[in-house]
C-alpha cells in the first residue's frame, strides 16, 4: 500500500509502498518499506517495534522503537488506515488507546477550564476586597491619576478635568470642597485624602477613582436644589473611597479581560492600564458597597450636622432618561437605601455645612 515515510534523519519526504513479511534469514514478522518509484526496499521496521503516533482524521502516522524518534510512516485515507489496522492488528489497538487518552486529555481540558471559569466568576467577588487591601497606596493614587487622564481624554476635557471657574470664585468653590472631604475623614483610618474637582460636563453623575480622586460633574451640580444634596453625595463618594471600591471595581474589570484573553489567546490590551477609564464609566458597585457608602454619609452628617435625606430626595429626582451615566444608573437607589437615607437623615448643625457664599461659588463654578 502507498504511503510517506520520513527515515527521522533528514527532513525529505519518501513516497513508498509498504507490506508485511517475513524474512528467512530473521523469521521476523516486519512490515517492508520500498520506494515506490523503483521498489528498491529502504528499510524493514519489525511489527512489534511499531507504535502509533497522534494522527489527523483518516490518517495513521507510526513509528518504530527501533528507529530515530522522528521517523515516521504515514497512510492516509480511510481505506488505507483500515487496510494497515487490519494487517498490523495491534495499531488498530494502539490507536484505540490513543484515541481515547486524547479523549480523557481533551476532557481533562474541558473540565479544568471550566473549574477554572467557576472559580473567577464565583470566587473574584469574594478576593477583589482582600487584593485591594494590599496594593500600596501610592499604586492605587497613581492608578487614580491614569483613570482621570483617560477620562478626560474621552470626555475631550483638555488635560484635566477641573477646568471649571476661575479666579476668586473658583478658589471659594475648591477652598470648601477640600474643607468639606478633610472633614469628613476625621478620625478615620485611610490612607487617602479626597480630592474632590468639578467637571464640566452635562452628565448627571459623580465618580470615585482609585486613590481619593472624586469626580463631581456640573450636569449633577445643576440638578442640586439645597447644600444637603450636595454634602450627602460627596459623603457618599467618599465612603466608596475609604472603602477603596474604586480600585475594586479596577481589580475587578482588568481581571476580567486579562482572564478573557487568556481564555481566547488574545492578550493584547489587557494591563491594568490600558482601560482604567472605561472600567471606571462601566463600574457598578454592589447594593452592598452602596449601603457602606450610604452608612458612611449617615455617619458623616451626624459628625458634620446636614441632613442625609438630601442625597435621597436628590437620588429620586435625577432622571436616567436625561442623559447617559447618570446617578440613577451607577448608583441605582433600592426603595431600601431611600428609607434607610430618610429615616437616619441628620439635622442641620449650628453653621451651615456650606456657608451661601461657599454654595453659591459651587453652583456658579462652571456656569458660563
Amino acid at each position: 500500500m502507498p504511503a510517506i515515510c520520513y527515515d527521522g534523519l533528514v527532513a525529505r519526504a519518501a513516497r513508498v509502498l509498504v507490506h508485511v513479511e517475513t524474512a528467512p534469514a530473521e523469521g521476523v514478522p516486519a512490515l517492508a518499506i520500498r520506494l515506490a518509484e523503483n521498489e528498491q526496499e529502504i528499510d524493514r521496521w519489525p511489527l512489534d517495534s511499531l507504535v502509533t503516533r497522534p494522527s489527523r482524521p483518516n490518517e495513521l502516522r507510526i513509528g518504530s522503537r527501533a528507529r530515530p524518534p522522528g521517523a515516521r510512516l504515514i497512510v492516509v485515507g480511510e481505506a488505507l488506515v483500515t487496510e494497515l489496522e487490519n494487517l498490523v492488528p495491534h495499531l488498530h489497538r494502539a490507536a484505540a488507546k490513543r484515541r481515547w487518552r486524547e479523549r480523557r486529555v481533551l476532557f481533562g481540558g474541558v473540565v479544568a477550564l471550566a473549574g477554572a471559569i467557576a472559580a473567577f466568576v464565583f470566587a473574584l467577588p469574594y478576593a477583589v476586597g482582600p487584593i485591594a487591601a494590599v496594593i500600596p497606596p501610592a499604586w492605587e493614587i497613581s492608578t487614580g491619576e491614569v483613570a482621570e487622564r483617560q477620562l478626560a481624554a474621552m470626555f475631550r476635557a483638555g488635560e484635566s478635568f477641573s477646568t471649571c471657574g476661575s479666579g476668586e470664585q473658583r478658589d471659594v468653590a475648591q477652598a470648601a470642597l477640600d474643607r468639606f472631604g478633610t472633614d469628613a475623614i476625621n478620625g478615620v483610618d485611610t490612607p487617602f485624602t479626597p480630592h474632590i474637582l468639578v467637571v464640566r460636563s452635562p452628565l448627571e453623575n459623580a465618580f470615585t477613582l482609585p486613590g481619593g480622586r472624586i469626580l463631581l460633574f456640573s450636569g449633577l451640580i445643576d440638578r442640586m436644589e439645597d447644600r444637603d444634596e450636595l454634602a450627602g453625595v460627596l459623603a457618599h463618594e467618599i465612603g466608596h473611597m475609604v472603602a477603596r471600591d474604586g480600585m475594586k471595581s479596577v481589580i475587578s474589570a482588568t481581571a476580567t479581560g486579562f482572564f478573557t484573553g487568556f481564555v481566547t489567546g488574545d492578550l493584547t490590551g489587557t494591563s491594568v492600564a490600558g482601560g482604567l477609564g472605561a472600567a471606571i464609566l462601566r463600574a457598578r458597585f454592589s447594593q452592598s458597597a452602596e449601603a457602606d457608602a450610604d452608612r458612611y454619609a449617615i455617619a458623616a452628617a451626624e459628625r458634620l450636622g446636614f441632613d442625609t435625606s438630601g442625597l435621597a430626595s436628590l437620588l429620586i429626582r435625577v432622571d436616567t432618561a436625561s442623559t447617559a451615566f447618570s446617578l440613577l444608573e451607577t448608583h441605582p437607589p433600592t426603595p431600601e437605601r431611600s428609607l434607610l437615607l430618610m429615616r437616619s437623615a441628620g439635622h442641620e448643625g449650628p453653621t451651615p455645612i456650606f456657608s451661601s457664599e461657599e454654595w453659591q461659588a459651587i453652583k456658579q463654578l462652571c456656569g458660563d
